[in-house]
């Protein structure tokens, strides 16, 4: 299995990005005209060992999870706000 990157930030000629290790994550910086064209932030890509890859299947995943996570705390939110 290839390692994923996530996109954490564009900062100016570079994109931020995260990755696991073992400890916990880690991050690095790759100038932005290495990767993608049409990187944003959030999107999950692998390292070929020559280029870049975007993943949009995990990188769609990846949202819906994080988006199904929102609404779950939300939900939780409000209802404590009714308990009160």
């Amino acid at each position: 299995m290839q390692l994923q990157y996530r996109v954490d930030r564009l900062e100016g000629e570079f994109a931020i990005l995260e990755y696991d290790t073992e400890s916990g994550q880690a991050f690095i910086s790759v100038v932005k005209a290495m990767l993608p064209e049409s990187l944003k932030e959030g999107d999950i890509l692998e390292f070929t060992g020559t280029n870049w890859k975007l993943c949009r299947d995990k990188t769609e995943s990846r949202r819906q999870t994080l988006a199904e996570r929102r609404r779950h705390l939300l939900k939780i939110r409000n209802q404590k706000k009714q308990e009160q």
